[in-house]
């Protein structure tokens, strides 16, 4: 077992292993006699999206233009020849189902 300082690494790993199956993201899979764990289809999804670049200091971010995409204004980036809103360029990055529950620019405003 790896250690790290004086405390078992396992100490450390419970926790997290114990929320991944709590939220259901990992499964365990059966096969060739062997069981293993792997992570669910939602979880090696967002870790996919987590993965891509983050926009560098040379990414321009405009304030108060439309979104190509939703037609609101908002603070908006240019992503390949379209500008998107934050909503939007998530939306395409992962899906409706991911950012339905986001609320719009408008809906935050008025809360």
């Amino acid at each position: 077992m790896q250690e790290i300082g004086r405390q078992p690494f396992v100490h450390q790993l419970d926790p997290l292993l114990r929320d991944l199956l709590t939220f259901g993201l990992v499964e365990r899979r059966e096969g060739d006699g062997q069981d293993r764990w792997v992570l669910s289809q939602a979880a090696q999804d967002r870790l996919t999206f987590l993965d891509r670049p983050t926009p560098g200091a040379s990414t321009t971010f405009v304030v108060g233009r439309r979104c190509d995409r939703c037609r609101e204004h908002a603070v908006t980036r240019r992503i390949g020849e379209r500008y998107l809103c934050a909503r939007c360029e998530t939306e395409e990055a992962t899906g409706p189902a991911e950012v339905a529950a986001l609320p719009s620019m408008a809906e935050r405003r008025s809360a």
